[in-house]
């Protein structure tokens, strides 16, 4: 008898990361693909995968079983990505977690038009998005593209790392460690958006928002000026001026 083909598939999954990523390997065949792939994308409610490797198989089939393919970030087999295409997979990340807010959770009004097809929430509430990716044999590019948003929403490096590995035994070769590990020539962190200091104060806009704690905080530091300067000068009619009280009394 011959061996019994298995993939290997790996969630990724913590309480704080706002997504899950599916690590995976390459499909091997297009009837592989549709056999022990889409079933399990489907149940876990996969809406992309991220192919980081040559195109082996036709992604017509993940398209009609409601699966985006993504081709746009692939890099060299055994290496960690140029930058280009860890600005390209952060932005990526950033539209499909505003693309999962806008989706009302089940059992609100419009939630029946706006799931997508793999979206499958079973329960009450939103369940995260979830998206997978996969190389060659998914234990170099694949898990790196895991790690990348571990650090980005908060995890150690060296924990994230061992996460993943946890997972996807033989995940990463040295060159890909190093890099994760280089945070100024290798993986930098996630550039926060900066905002303005008046922005902050003022609201978006000169003419919109709500300003009103402001004004009331305002009003607060002006009454108690008022209020000192009024104590200052009490005291003063009794003890002289404060000049007066430091210096001692006028000649």
């Amino acid at each position: 008898m011959g061996s019994v083909f298995k993939p290997k598939h790996s969630l990724i999954e913590t309480d704080t990361l706002p997504l899950r990523i599916l690590i995976t390997d390459c499909p091997p065949s297009a009837a592989l693909l549709a056999e022990f792939y889409v079933p399990v994308f489907a149940e876990l409610g996969v809406s992309h995968v991220i192919r980081l490797c040559e195109p082996t198989y036709d992604s017509q089939i993940l398209s009609d079983a409601g699966v985006v393919v993504v081709d746009s970030m692939a890099f060299q087999d055994g290496s960690a990505p140029p930058q280009n295409i860890v600005a390209e997979y952060r932005t990526f990340i950033e539209n499909i977690l505003q693309q999962s807010e806008s989706i009302p959770a089940p059992g609100t009004p419009d939630s029946s038009n706006a799931v997508p097809r793999n979206s499958r929430n079973t329960t009450s509430t939103r369940q995260k998005p979830t998206i997978a990716v996969h190389c060659i044999s998914g234990i170099g590019r694949a898990p790196i593209f895991a790690v990348i948003p571990l650090i980005d929403f908060g995890m150690d490096r060296v924990e994230a790392v061992e996460f993943v590995r946890s997972k996807r035994r033989g995940a990463f070769n040295r060159i890909q460690i190093d890099w994760i590990m280089d945070e100024r020539a290798g993986l930098a962190l996630k550039k926060k958006k900066q905002t303005s200091s008046f922005g902050g104060l003022f609201g978006a806009n000169s003419g919109g928002g709500n300003n009103s704690s402001l004004r009331d905080s305002i009003g607060k530091n002006r009454d108690s000026i008022s209020s000192l300067s009024s104590s200052n000068i009490s005291a003063g009619k009794k003890n002289g001026s404060l000049l007066g009280g430091l210096f001692g009394k006028k000649k």
